[in-house]
């Protein structure tokens, strides 16, 4: 059990000894991963791998010049990079590769539905972190055959880039020629337009006109202004019907006229040049578009005669002299660590999810209570189809019997020399823990000393101790603090000398007051009169309130927790309640697997005991 960080922190020691606590279970994963690791090692059969490295270099195709992407977009940069790695994985590839080696035949593919996707499922490519390299590999079991796709699968990853671009350059060369055709026939629909234009209006050259005409409305204003001046001087000394006046105002009129006839012509005139200049622009811009196309369908009908892949082979395949797995010299002494680690990490999950007690120190150290030994588990050193209430009897040599003995000596020389053990409560926390083997075996220890001892039953509602001593009384604990019987007729003789047995007595539905009455003190009193030893048996704590009762009376109460069974959760409740109620002389742990070594247990060895019963 790992205690939380708050109660106690654990040392580089304490996790060593939880390790070597578990060295059995760490050693059972550590085999099964290397055993499982060291089969597969051995039975795969050898994979090889042959790799080559390829450089995929930027390119830019444009089929107008100020006109991109007119057919196709092109990816620039890391995407164009990542585009022709995708490229080089396709199923596309892959089918031209199985098509050329012919690999449909070869007796690895020919059983496969899809030998493409088989082959696919062989090559790896490993794009380059910086710059524009990658290394394709294949892995196969035979080095010869893989070193042949790999060489293949870059060929022809180039030639199908080859023909990408040369059929992008014929269809940029179709694309130009139809644009070549619709631009010459709309260039000269606006030169027919233009030349209609200039022949209706009679324009032989723009500028002449609009220099004549400029002329025109220049001197025409210059008459203008003269002639109203000689009517102003003339109107100072003529009348308005003076031939003269009449002469000169006649004459601004028809000047007046001219000029207004000839602005209208200009504006006219401005608006064909407008017009004029729409047509031309037009006529030049069909010319231009003409010339871009059809110099870029020359140098796209030369280009698809020269056409080069940008990607490029750094280093062919090569074949390789050795597998790349099975690899059991890496492969083994990695899964030996592996083991150890997830060993080490289940070791240390168990222990983190176990609450129960197991050790002397952790009854120490949670329990807060004196350690008094181990009870072994009686599968331990102990025939089989034993009364195991009886062990200390029928096995005196067992390491169960032992144990009883070492804690006989442990319960006298807890006690103070002046004050002698006399009554002593056995119980647990919960059932089934061991508390009535406990008090039938240690009651028998006692009285193979030659003590009298007394062994009593106090469970009045489950007790059946009677039965392993093979007693049938019909008198007991419950009839004599009833009054219904007297002392010698509740007790019965066992066969163990010196050994005698108050059983629980009939049912009775209200133990509680039986024990909580006047009687029970009297009772023991006369008892300790007659018997030097008496060992009661008692219910769990946490069931009902007997062992309390019961231990307010006697000398003390042993504490019986089973090892690796009862939750510490239940023991600190245990020892919450009896804390300041009952004389608390120490703990045992019964149960335990003596063959772990942390427990430090010391036992004699006897010679294999003969068969008393």
């Amino acid at each position: 059990m790992i205690p939380p960080a708050e109660v106690k922190e654990l040392t580089i020691k304490d996790y060593f000894d939880l390790l070597r606590k578990h060295f059995m279970l760490i050693s059972a994963v550590t085999l099964v991963i290397v055993g499982t690791v060291s089969f597969y090692e051995f039975s795969s059969p050898k994979i090889y791998r042959a790799t080559t490295t390829v450089v995929v270099e930027m390119e830019k195709t444009k089929i107008a010049d100020k006109i991109e992407d007119v057919y196709e977009r092109e990816v620039t940069g890391k995407d164009y990079y990542l585009t022709q790695i995708n490229i080089a994985l396709s199923r596309s590839l892959a089918e031209r590769v199985v098509k050329v080696l012919e690999l449909d035949r070869d007796p690895e593919f020919m059983n496969s539905k899809d030998p493409a996707g088989q082959l696919l499922a062989m090559v790896k490519i490993e794009p380059a972190r910086q710059g524009a390299t990658a290394i394709i590999s294949v892995e196969g079991k035979n080095p010869i055959k893989i070193t042949a796709i790999a060489n293949a699968w870059v060929r022809e990853f180039i030639y199908q880039d080859i023909e990408r671009k040369v059929g992008t350059a014929k269809y940029g060369i179709t694309f130009l020629e139809s644009q070549l055709t619709d631009t010459l026939k709309k260039l000269n629909d606006s030169e027919k337009d233009l030349n209609t234009f200039i022949k209706d209006n009679r324009i032989v050259t723009i500028p002449d006109i609009e220099t004549k005409t400029d002329a025109l409305l220049e001197s025409l204003k210059g008459q203008r202004a003269q002639l109203g001046k000689e009517v102003a001087d003339a109107s100072q000394r003529y009348k308005e019907k003076h031939p003269k006046m009449i002469s000169l105002l006649t004459q601004l009129r028809v000047v007046e006229d001219k000029l207004n006839e000839e602005t209208d012509k200009k504006l006219g005139l401005q608006e064909k040049m407008s017009e004029y200049g729409i047509l031309k622009r037009k006529v030049n811009t069909y010319n231009s578009l003409y010339d871009d196309f059809l110099k870029r369908a020359k140098e796209l009908d030369v280009s698809k005669e020269l056409t080069l892949s940008n990607i490029r082979v750094i280093d062919p395949a090569q074949e390789p002299k050795s597998p790349i797995k099975p690899n059991p010299e890496k492969e083994i002494p990695l899964a030996f660590m592996v083991g150890l680690v997830s060993g080490a990490l289940l070791a240390l999950f168990l222990e983190k999810m176990d609450s129960t007690i197991k050790t002397s120190d952790e009854v120490e150290f949670y329990v807060k209570l004196p350690f008094l030994g181990y009870i072994p588990s009686t599968k331990e050193g102990t025939a089989k189809n034993k009364n195991i209430n009886l062990v200390s009897f029928v096995e005196p040599r067992s390491r169960a019997a032992e144990s009883f003995r070492n804690l006989k000596v442990s319960l006298l020389f807890s006690f103070p020399q002046d004050k002698s053990l006399r009554t002593v409560v056995v119980t647990s926390s919960i059932p089934a823990e061991g508390k009535s083997f406990v008090s039938s075996n240690l009651a028998i220890i006692f009285a193979q000393a030659g003590e009298p001892t007394l062994l009593i039953d106090a469970d009045m509602r489950k007790g059946n101790l009677h039965q392993a001593f093979g007693v049938k009384p019909k008198n007991g604990l419950s009839t004599l603090l009833t009054g219904m019987c007297s002392i010698e007729d509740a007790i019965s003789t066992t066969s163990i000398p010196s050994l005698s047995i108050l059983s629980a007595g009939p049912y009775t539905p209200n133990p509680t007051e039986l024990l909580g009455s006047e009687k029970l003190p009297l009772v023991l009193r006369e008892l300790e009169k007659r018997y030097k030893r008496i060992i009661i048996d008692s219910t769990p704590i946490l069931n009902v309130s007997e062992a309390l009762i019961l231990g307010d009376k006697c000398d003390g109460v042993l504490f019986v927790i089973r090892s690796g069974h009862t939750s510490i959760k239940y023991i600190l409740e245990t020892r919450k309640i009896m804390d300041t109620r009952v004389k608390l002389i120490g703990a045992i742990l019964n149960n335990t697997n003596m063959g772990q070594d942390h427990y430090y247990y010391y036992h004699y060895c006897y010679p294999t005991a003969k068969k008393i019963m």
